[in-house]
């Protein structure tokens, strides 16, 4: 198993996740998903890729999840690649926020008129419904065929926990026709709704999630203009409320979803550290913050010692 080689690495990454594998943490899952399909809800995995071809786990098959939240950086990357940084600036911004992700209240998520940031769902609503296509369909079919292109990843649409989300998206209608009625949405509220959560429920896996981390590192170190924006939101606000994640007085560029799964690389501000990776976490049980317990811990483990 290929080894970190930053000079200060006190133990590999494997043993570490071995120590999460053998722990007990005490979580939630989200009533937002079916508690059902999750059998073991101690379980624990990551994988790291130190390239495009070359990525490892500590498990020896990997779960397919659904990822959630971590469609959001995939989508804002794909609005800022196709219309521009002052089509999303004219209507959110881009700032660490302490409200509930999913806050239904305009006066929670607006700010001098502009919505805190595209990570908390009424900034993703926004950014689902600018997805160039006629209909639903169109638009996931968009983002699928955006991450083929960009990451060389192939995903698919979980319909049974579309629907199951969809049946219990009370608040995300709330959302939506509050932005409707400040004028932020683009489409209507049923396609942005169906849209948004289709996303949400792309199955991969943490190879897939470390695949696509590595190559965004990349993106983001050749100053490629819309993967900073995009890291920049990841530094602030890709953990919900326990963003920043700060270890060693660095920010960790991260994006988490409510599976379970989180999304991380090795860029931090203009520093990259010795080893150019993509991470990959997924386990099931939630902390208070709505991350990952496992893989939060995991996350800031790991960095802490690079």
């Amino acid at each position: 198993m290929k080894q970190l080689q930053s000079y200060n690495v006190k133990y590999d990454w494997e043993q570490l996740a071995q120590k999460y594998v053998n722990s007990n943490v005490e979580g939630y899952i989200p009533v937002t998903l079916p508690r059902n399909q999750v059998e073991d809800k101690q379980y624990f995995e990551v994988s790291i890729a130190f390239s495009k071809e070359e990525i490892y786990s500590n498990q020896p098959f990997n779960r397919p999840f659904t990822i959630q939240s971590i469609s959001k950086f995939i989508t804002l990357l794909y609005v800022l690649e196709h219309y521009g940084p002052a089509k999303v600036s004219n209507k959110m911004k881009l700032s660490a926020s302490t409200v509930d992700y999913n806050t239904t209240s305009a006066d929670l998520f607006l700010s001098n008129n502009l919505i805190l940031n595209p990570f908390i769902n009424a900034g993703a609503l926004t950014i689902a419904s600018m997805i160039k296509g006629d209909n639903n369909s169109e638009k996931v079919s968009t983002i699928i065929a955006f991450i083929r292109q960009y990451f060389q990843v192939e995903s698919t649409v979980d319909e049974s926990i579309f629907l199951f989300e969809k049946a219990n998206s009370y608040n995300n209608y709330e959302i939506a026709a509050n932005l409707k009625q400040y004028g932020f949405l683009e489409d209507s509220i049923e396609n942005t709704i169906d849209t948004y959560l289709q996303l949400c429920a792309l199955r991969m896996t943490t190879k897939d999630l470390a695949k696509i981390g590595f190559i965004f590192q990349e993106m983001v170190s050749k100053k490629h203009a819309a993967a900073l924006m995009v890291h920049e939101a990841m530094l602030q606000c890709g953990l919900y409320r326990a963003s920043p994640l700060s270890v060693n007085d660095k920010y960790v560029p991260a994006k988490s979803g409510v599976s379970g799964s989180i999304l991380a690389y090795s860029y931090c501000h203009d520093t990259l550290y010795s080893d150019n990776i993509g991470l990959g976490i997924y386990s099931p049980l939630l902390n208070r913050d709505g991350n990952s317990a496992k893989g939060y811990d995991y996350l800031r483990d790991f960095f802490r010692n690079l």
